[in-house]
């Protein structure tokens, strides 16, 4: 049950409340009784950022990663504040906004980096602890290369922090910053653009891309559901290297290939390599009456959640995808690695949107030219 919101925090006491004009002491406190924070002004979206960190609803709210991705500005005020955050506070506050509360001190200044990389190395998380120290995520959400530098610079000297950071994207070379294995900004991937982008297509015949069109346990081909080209992400040359979101439509599939949680590949003369061993457990079952929607006109644009509304702009479509940023896991988190570095992210698809199981598919490249395919459905 959500916390009475007049209650104190632990995070309260580490959020000292602006004396500028554009706080909102009762939204800071209260939340205010906002109902939805994209109707909000911009001014007091950053006063109930303040409400979301102090943890003080009980609930998730389901916006702080919203936030950092399309207006980071509202958590400017604030960022440096959470990094001074002691145990009992960060317990809260990751346990109100799990898994997104490691965004929550994104992009905090310098020299709040540098107290809190001391605080880390003075109190390395244990072994023990399979989540490690909190700090340590908090440090690696921060996302600025002052921070990947600190943490590159701890993680050298615990082999354990080497590991937090890989889980969030992060690798720690022999020495040098942490390099960042996904690429920002986020986009959307939407339908019916008034400026289609040529390097996404949906659809395209599975043969052209696969050595193999079936699933490993699945007489059926599979699907290509949604095509990148690398080159949207900056990761090679255009028209030369593409990525590809896979899916089925099995109809309830005996090898589960519709669902699959993972897949992995290789390239090999210039078609991709599944890596299980075809164990084929299915004949393919009969799809009629199912198929992919194959939106027309797919493009790249920002999310308009926080823009203010007007009525002679449409509402923005549900996106078939998200290209770069950071994964937004629905289950428990996982980066896959090769190379030893974790693959570098390119985005995720709806695959619900385009036809198939209702499931996100997250993808993974790595410059060797091997991909992977993280599946995860609520």
């Amino acid at each position: 049950m959500p916390v009475p919101a007049a209650a104190t925090m632990p995070g309260d006491r580490f959020l000292p409340h602006p004396e500028e004009d554009w706080y909102d002491r009762d939204i800071g406190t209260t939340g205010g009784g906002l109902e939805h924070v994209f109707w909000a002004t911009p001014a007091q979206r950053r006063s109930y950022v303040r409400y979301i960190l102090a943890g003080h609803g009980g609930e998730r709210s389901w916006e702080l990663r919203e936030l950092v991705d399309w207006e980071p500005e509202s958590l400017a005020p604030w960022a440096d504040a959470v990094t001074t955050f002691d145990s009992v506070a960060i317990d809260h506050l990751s346990d109100v906004e799990w898994p997104d509360y490691w965004l929550a001190a994104y992009h905090a200044s310098d020299p709040a980096v540098d107290a809190l990389a001391a605080r880390i190395a003075d109190g390395p998380p244990g072994r023990t602890s399979p989540p490690g120290d909190k700090r340590v995520h908090l440090l690696a959400g921060v996302d600025t290369d002052h921070a990947l530098a600190r943490l590159a610079d701890l993680a050298r000297a615990r082999p354990e922090l080497r590991e937090i950071a890989a889980g969030h994207g992060i690798w720690v070379p022999p020495e040098g910053p942490g390099v960042r294995r996904y690429v920002r900004p986020l986009r959307l991937i939407l339908s019916e653009h008034p400026e289609p982008e040529p390097g996404l297509r949906v659809d395209p015949p599975a043969g052209d891309v696969l050595a193999d069109p079936r699933g490993t346990g699945c007489a059926r081909p599979l699907s290509i559901v949604l095509d990148v080209d690398l080159s949207l992400l900056g990761l090679a040359p255009a028209g030369t290297r593409r990525h590809p979101f896979i899916g089925s439509l099995c109809s309830q599939c005996e090898a589960d290939e519709e669902m699959a949680t993972f897949r992995s590949w290789t390239t090999v003369d210039g078609k991709l390599v599944l890596d299980d061993e075809r164990d084929e457990r299915c004949p393919g079952n009969d799809d009629s009456g199912h198929a992919w929607t194959n939106p027309v006109r797919l493009g790249l644009g920002r999310g308009n959640r926080y823009q203010p509304y007007d009525p002679d702009v449409p509402r923005q479509p549900k996106p078939v995808g998200w290209l770069g940023g950071l994964p937004e896991f629905r289950q428990h988190p996982f980066w896959p690695e090769c190379c030893d570095k974790p693959m570098v992210y390119v985005g995720q698809a709806n695959q619900g949107v385009l036809g198939g199981f209702s499931q996100y598919l997250y993808g993974f490249a790595c410059e060797c030219g091997a991909g992977a395919q993280v599946g995860q459905h609520t």
